[in-house]
């Protein structure tokens, strides 16, 4: 907005013309530049007078093209406008100029004229209310400059689409850049289909382009509005030069981009009608203030979720009742965040919302290759056989697994009798693997204690064909049971030559070390950073580990840390225990060549990377995402393009306390 005393809501951004290009204003203004700008996007500041079209609590006689007044019930009452005088349109006129001028200094690409939706530039082109025309200077040539138009207004003697296109060819004659074609006005309402046509082409506006952009010489055209699939953008742009989008991308920030990489094929969709703008209007609103505070954007596709959404709504609504003319609420609402309280691993409130990590994410392909059918199902770790093809266990029940990446069919290969569930498996010679196997409720979280033993699994004359069951199950025998173990996890083979596999003992806070040949255990490492945080319901402390060099490297779930160790031959320690990262929620480890890791964070729904030095990034999903619900377990392909991921279905935390889902394998494609 372009003037203190002339605002469409409280809580708009302002640029007076009083605001010199110094200061704590213009240093935030710069700020969000540079933010916007990372990663090579260009940033388009919109330029808005709301004229008319502001409640009386703010300005009870707004400036506007006539003194036409604005009554719509269900919003409030509208100030009584009067007729912009000459020097108060002369005085507009330098405030256009000047916030222009504003953004350009602060590292802005462009402007965009806000001309549609009933707001001042729109009152001054619209028979509506009264039609001006008028110029002032354009900035540098290199300074983009686009207009925002109604197509048209849907209502009797409103802005038609036949003026619309003479407009536009005007502004293709005094060198607009782009102009985005929008419509409707709050009295007749925009931002839903109004023709079954316009549905089944997805945007609001792409009729009406049709008859405006082939007039357009120059400047090119854009259409905002109703999209959500590639093909419906796709077939969009035959017709115009771009298309925009705007709710959609409050749920998915990344979706322009997964697009244009091919990874999805349209934005997901939600469970809030697309034509209810009561609804999809301030939950555009509340992911927005989510994502400014580094949150994921709550994923409003599943019941919980918009529960969530629904109740902090409600409850939002009737403090700004309660608030009424002191107006000092505004904005939108703050949903509550999700708290470790609500998790079995935890008994402390600690909150997880502000992650460590930006969203700085590679460019992959996500996709589900198989999902079990039932609740419950748990996929605790997983190995890759020379052939290509997974083994996985499951904790939820005492069995390995083997899938077949090439087919995606998943069948049972072992089923060990007398304990209840399977954990860490690791290869110790070609093709026979490690198997840790014992007691565990996946419902309380609490182990068997003196259950726990090592088997060996061999695979060797083991194969399924793509659509058939194992057609002859692995040779299996006993390595040692282990009854001084309170609850063995994750494992690592340390080297095939001595012998010897690494064990997680997670609620002692200890590594085992193990001989696959003789059956002799002895405790290889215990560090504090291994052991349980204090006051946690279940004490899970060192979760997952492997071997990287002269290093073991090792999660402490509950500690929330990523670590490492030196070792010699014999697995003592010969260096200081490191914490390379910390204050996230690791599980699973799968390492590259150049000892970057990849980390399920199985509490957090997603996969993360950090590099040697610790830095994280997200590779994907989220805290409230059920893409990888319960992110469980890691492996990397022969060919190391593809990564594995194993979930447990959100059973340890459930998305924002009740969304879980079958555990399921999903790809991860790295272009």
């Amino acid at each position: 907005m372009i003037a203190y005393d002339q605002l469409e809501s409280p809580g708009n951004m302002i640029i007076d013309l009083e605001n010199p290009f110094v200061g704590e204003r213009f240093e935030a203004f710069k700020q969000l530049a540079i933010a916007a700008k990372k990663h090579g996007s260009l940033i388009v500041g919109q330029v808005s007078h709301p004229g008319r079209q502001t409640i009386e609590q703010l300005q009870p006689s707004p400036v506007s093209a006539s003194d036409v007044q604005l009554v719509i019930e269900k919003f409030g009452a509208f100030g009584k406008p009067h007729a912009a005088t000459e020097e108060e349109i002369q005085d507009i006129i330098r405030r256009f100029v000047h916030v222009s001028v504003y953004l350009q200094k602060a590292g802005y690409d462009g402007i965009q004229l806000h001309s549609a939706h009933d707001y001042l530039l729109a009152q001054l082109l619209s028979q509506t209310t009264n039609k001006r025309t008028d110029k002032y200077a354009l900035p540098d040539p290199g300074f983009i400059i686009g207009i925002n138009i109604n197509s048209v207004e849907f209502q009797a003697h409103g802005f038609t689409p036949e003026e619309s296109k003479e407009l536009c060819e005007i502004l293709d004659r005094t060198n607009f850049d782009f102009v985005e074609l929008s419509g409707g006005t709050y009295e007749a309402g925009a931002f839903q289909h109004k023709r079954e046509s316009s549905q089944k082409r997805e945007s609001f506006f792409l009729e009406f382009a049709d008859l405006i952009a082939p007039a357009l010489k120059r400047t090119r055209s854009y259409v905002t509005g109703g999209f959500c699939t590639a093909s419906g953008m796709g077939q969009a742009l035959e017709t115009v030069d771009g298309i925009g989008l705007g709710r959609s991308i409050t749920q998915e920030p990344r979706l322009p981009k997964e697009l244009l990489a091919g990874t999805v094929q349209g934005a997901t969709q939600q469970k809030i009608d697309p034509q209810d703008f009561f609804k999809t209007s301030p939950a555009a609103g509340v992911r927005l203030l989510q994502i400014a505070k580094d949150e994921e954007p709550i994923d409003l596709s599943n019941d919980a979720n918009m529960e969530v959404f629904m109740n902090g709504l409600g409850e939002w609504a009737q403090q700004m009742q309660k608030d009424g003319a002191a107006m000092n609420m505004y904005g939108y609402a703050q949903l509550p965040k999700v708290a470790l309280a609500s998790w079995p691993f935890f008994d402390t409130a600690k909150e997880i919302s502000e992650s460590p990590y930006r969203n700085d994410q590679p460019k992959v392909k996500v996709e589900t290759l198989f999902q079990f059918p039932n609740n419950g199902s748990w996929i605790d770790n997983m190995v890759v056989r020379s052939d290509g093809n997974l083994l996985f266990t499951r904790l939820d029940t005492p069995e390995v697994w083997l899938f077949n990446t090439t087919s995606g069919n998943a069948t049972l290969a072992y089923s060990f009798p007398n304990v209840t569930s399977c954990f860490g498996i690791s290869e110790i010679d070609d093709d026979v693997f490690a198997v840790v196997v014992g007691n565990f409720s996946a419902k309380t979280f609490q182990p068997g204690l003196g259950s726990f033993s090592v088997h060996k699994l061999d695979f060797t004359k083991v194969h399924a064909k793509e659509n058939e069951r194992v057609l002859e199950s692995p040779k299996a025998s006993e390595i040692v049971a282990m009854p001084d173990a309170e609850a063995l996890n994750g494992m690592a083979t340390f080297s095939r030559e001595s012998n010897l596999v690494l064990i997680a003992d997670s609620p002692k806070g200890i590594i085992w070390k193990v001989d696959t040949q003789t059956g002799n255990y002895s405790v290889a490492l215990n560090d504090t950073t291994m052991a349980p945080a204090e006051g946690v319901a279940l004490p899970l402390g060192v979760n997952s580990l492997t071997v990287f060099g002269d290093y073991v490297y090792y999660t402490g779930t509950t500690r929330m840390v990523y670590c490492r160790v030196k070792v010699d031959s014999n697995v003592t320690p010969i260096g200081d225990f490191e914490v390379i990262a910390s204050g996230f929620l690791p599980d699973n480890i799968e390492m590259t060549e150049d000892g970057t890791a990849y980390i399920a964070t199985a509490p957090q729904n997603s996969v993360v990377r950090l590099t040697p030095s610790g830095q994280i990034s997200l590779v994907t999903g989220g805290q409230v995402s059920t893409r990888l619900a319960g992110a469980s377990s890691v492996r990397f392909s022969k060919d190391r393009q593809i990564l594995y991921v194993g979930t447990n279905g959100g059973q340890i935390a459930p998305v924002l306390g009740s969304f879980i889902e079958p555990a399921k394998i999903v790809k991860i494609s790295f272009e």
